[in-house]
């Protein structure tokens, strides 16, 4: 921001008048004329020189809230905290601290040493928002030239997609010692199942009745033990804008949603969003939070769970032991691609669109 005094738009049209009775007076042998426009020129250098004494204005300030992790819907204030100089309180002075959340800039008028104030803040959607920096905008006595520092630094602030997206259980595995099928969470670890042809004596609960139908075969599961507890997980699929594309953005619950229910039973992951990997919690989440592009790369079919949009992406090739593919798009799209899957022996589900958010604007100085 500026450093040196700049003119409001009352001293610009201040300056023109002044020049322009100047001018006006001496051609025309007005000298009424002339004075006036010194007149105003000299109040206009006046008012300058009185922010030139104020150019070491400062503040120190320190802000509370909001509260984190924040989700989309999420409504909370943020406290303002300054202690000024005494450059700053010679005159008007006021605190200014925009933000991208949406709604005005708060805006604060200081007087005395110490200020509080507050404002609040609510998250349309996930994605990376931004508060500050803080200004601080001191203006002569006469309101003609202002003087505008930054005194607090910018803060990103990422909103976090909603966790709390049902995941239904699908899987099925045999239990030790017995015959009977257990239905139980779909995460990579535990037992999983890969598919193959249909042998005498096989459960006929073990159908996979899709893979069935689609090869003109039975087929059933092939119920194979765990090679390794860490589940490996891959988001597919592209948005521009976060909050744009409410097929994307279930996709992207469902996968959040997914990262909590590991972290709470302390299980651990290996998520892949684009062509990073990250196995903490806060760490994935941060990469939701603005995930936008994510292409599908060669080892996919590696993941034991996908998260994928099926708008726009590819094959995913067979499914590797105990695969989920979790599906999010248009229905057409979906459809198919579900077929796919089913085909290559994924164990599918179809993720609802995100839920609309209607959050009213950030409110301004109170």
């Amino acid at each position: 921001m500026s450093t040196l005094p700049r003119l409001t738009r009352r001293g610009l049209l201040l300056a023109g008048a002044g020049v322009s009775l100047v001018l006006i007076g001496a051609f025309s042998g007005f000298t009424d004329l002339v004075r006036a426009g010194i007149f105003a020129l000299l109040l206009l250098v006046l008012s300058v020189l009185t922010l030139l004494v104020a150019t070491r204005a400062s503040a120190q300030v320190r802000h509370v809230g909001p509260r984190l992790p924040l989700e989309p819907g999420d409504r909370e204030r943020v406290a303002v905290h300054a202690e000024l100089s005494l450059s700053a309180r010679f005159s008007g002075a006021t605190l200014q601290e925009p933000h991208t959340f949406g709604g005005p800039t708060p805006s604060w008028p200081v007087e005395g040493r110490h200020f509080d104030g507050e404002y609040a803040v609510s998250a349309p959607h996930r994605g990376r928002f931004v508060t500050g920096p803080t200004r601080l905008v001191v203006r002569d006595p006469f309101g003609l030239a202002h003087l505008t520092r930054d005194v607090a630094a910018r803060r990103e602030i990422r909103v976090w997609p909603r966790q709390d997206v049902a995941l239904t259980p699908q899987r099925e595995r045999s239990l030790v010692g017995d015959s009977s099928i257990e239905s139980h969470l779909a995460f990579g670890g535990e037992v999983g199942a890969s598919v193959r042809q249909y042998v005498r004596g096989d459960d006929m609960r073990l159908v996979h009745w899709p893979a069935t139908a689609r090869r003109g075969e039975l087929i059933v599961r092939q119920l194979d033990p765990p090679t390794d507890e860490t589940a490996r997980a891959r988001l597919v699929g592209h948005v521009e804008t976060p909050g744009v594309d409410a097929g994307w953005e279930g996709l992207v619950e469902a996968c959040a949603s997914w990262l909590s229910a590991r972290a709470r039973a302390h299980q651990p992951f290996a998520l892949r969003v684009g062509a990073e990997t990250y196995r903490d919690l806060h760490d994935a989440m941060d990469a939701l939070a603005v995930a936008g592009d994510c292409p599908l790369v060669d080892d996919a079919a590696s993941a034991h769970v996908v998260f994928v949009h099926a708008d726009t992406a590819g094959s995913l090739g067979p499914a590797p032991s105990g695969g989920e593919a979790f599906v999010a798009g248009s229905p057409d799209a979906v459809t198919s691609m579900r077929a796919r899957l089913d085909a290559d022996g994924w164990s599918t589900h179809t993720v609802p669109e995100a839920r609309p958010v209607t959050t009213a604007p950030a409110e301004g100085a109170r």
